[in-house]
């Protein structure tokens, strides 16, 4: 993993601990995922100043995050529905199993106070409806910026 190529949201504010920090990816079409894997920063951002705020705990910056799919509707808005509720501190690589399969053509990482920062989202699901197989059709997204 480049740890180079992770992104990651302004710092949170002191006057707004409560901001919605987001990152959201378009699948180009409709996937029913299966579930997601999650690159997580391990360098306690040694390349950015404000990021270590707290002392170095490298695994600080993806905790306590929702994932969320969405579908476009008809009159062009995103009807989101959660994937997935991840309480706790996540690790180097996080694998998400969605609580069903759920169809979706957008992923959305949120996090509610803290930075986000992410190295790289894998996707894993099926194009068709069909019963899902031990065969998934990846999508990944390296490099993210």
């Amino acid at each position: 993993m480049n740890q180079q190529s992770c992104t990651h949201t302004d710092p949170p504010s002191k006057d707004n601990t409560q901001h919605i920090h987001w990152w959201q990816v378009d699948l180009g079409k409709l996937i029913l995922v299966s579930y997601i894997i999650i690159a997580n920063r391990v360098d306690c951002c040694r390349y950015r100043d404000h990021c270590c705020v707290r002392g170095c705990v490298p695994a600080l910056r993806l905790a306590n995050f929702t994932v969320e799919l969405g579908r476009l509707e008809s009159n062009r808005s995103i009807n989101y529905t959660v994937c997935r509720y991840f309480d706790g501190v996540a690790g180097q690589l996080t694998n998400l199993t969605c609580t069903r399969s759920i169809w979706g053509q957008f992923v959305r990482i949120s996090l509610i106070g803290e930075t986000l920062t992410l190295c790289e989202v894998e996707v894993y699901g099926d194009t068709d409806d069909k019963q899902l197989t031990g065969e998934v059709a990846p999508q990944r997204f390296d490099n993210l910026k």
